[in-house]
């Protein structure tokens, strides 16, 4: 499913992150923000269980 939006964001923010890869367009690269955005934080909740759990055995 894809949702239009309308996002005020940055232009030299933006502008930074077209210059990485000069075939991306704005929408992809907002879209690989999310997901990346969206692997760090699953990964951040993991590493935190993880350290939970050695704490309490401790």
């Amino acid at each position: 499913m894809i949702v239009a939006i309308s996002l005020t964001i940055s232009d030299a923010l933006l502008q930074e992150a077209l210059a990485l890869d000069e075939r991306t367009t704005p929408d992809t690269v907002v879209e690989t923000a999310l997901r990346e955005y969206i692997q760090r934080r699953k990964r951040f909740k993991v590493l935190n269980l993880l350290h939970d759990r050695l704490r309490s055995r401790l």
